[in-house]
């Protein structure tokens, strides 16, 4: 015999008042299949909220790679680039220290 039971409402527990009856074996089959069912949603949610966490983890940590490298492709090119417009003078500082050592008369 089932009498009452707690029955969560949005965002509060209110006490449902149930009519006094029992259940014949059909109805427990019902009623346990029901249950299994809740479960199984119940089961469905937990698990799309474990993927959604670990998804979320995952996409901070693709960032900050995403940061680091865009970073080191940003140094590389300021670096090529200044190599690329300078590269007359250093060969010219090239020149110069070869023939302060006298490497080639």
């Amino acid at each position: 015999m089932i009498r009452n039971k707690l029955v969560r409402c949005d965002s509060h527990w209110m006490d449902e008042r149930l009519p006094d009856y029992y259940l014949d074996a059909k109805g427990e089959d019902l009623l346990a299949s029901h249950e299994q069912c809740r479960q199984q949603v119940s089961d469905q949610k937990a698990e799309a909220a474990r993927e959604k966490a670990a998804n979320d983890a995952k996409a901070v940590l693709d960032k900050k790679k995403s940061y680091r490298h865009d970073f080191k492709v940003a140094a590389f090119t300021v670096i090529l680039t200044l190599f690329l417009e300078h590269i007359p003078e250093i060969v010219n500082l090239i020149k110069a220290a070869v023939k302060a050592i006298g490497l080639f008369r």
